[in-house]
């Protein structure tokens, strides 16, 4: 469940250039605005709406899951290729709100979420901040206690992909 409160998003990119705080951190900061209970997981894209983006579904080339294009901070658009699994989708808009945070500079900023691309440093950044946002590890390891580690179940339950969910038990040391 997501509540219309504001967004310091101003706060949360000092924060996240500062280098004082990881990934996970800032994911639980935006979290704790956003969320009105720890035990559930984000609607990512009610989430984005709120903060002004628009979303837009449609035919995108095959290797091209999504983009966000930011104007000034006015004119704020995630477009996601339609013909990706769903959950794929769900990642790639937490994907992008990463890098919202940690790379706009205030004019206009431009970023491609490429599937076979190679990960630089800022792709890195922003899938670690996405997996945080969508599988924050306090719930993420009572759900795992919980459907005792089933992967399908647990996909389903955090809507990311199977893949998603195996990085996200070796991250924490879970298998």
């Amino acid at each position: 469940m997501t509540n219309m409160q504001t967004i310091d998003i101003d706060e949360l990119r000092q924060k996240a250039k500062s280098g004082e705080y990881n990934e996970e951190a800032i994911a639980n900061e935006f979290l704790k605005q956003v969320v009105d209970k720890e035990d559930c997981p984000i609607d990512i894209q009610s989430t984005l709406r709120n903060m002004g983006f628009v979303i837009e579904f449609k035919p995108l080339i095959d290797n091209l899951s999504g983009y966000v294009i930011v104007v000034n901070n006015d004119k704020k658009i995630i477009f996601i290729n339609n013909s990706d699994d769903q959950k794929h989708q769900k990642f790639v808009l937490a994907h992008e709100l990463g890098h919202f945070i940690y790379d706009f500079n205030s004019k206009t900023y431009i970023n491609a979420y490429e599937k076979d691309a190679r990960k630089d440093d800022c792709e890195i950044r922003a899938n670690q901040f996405a997996a945080n946002l969508l599988m924050p590890k306090k719930l993420f390891k009572k759900q795992y206690k919980k459907l005792k580690g089933n992967i399908k179940e647990l996909s389903d339950y955090f809507g990311v992909l199977e893949k998603s969910i195996d990085l996200r038990m070796r991250e924490l040391n879970l298998v």
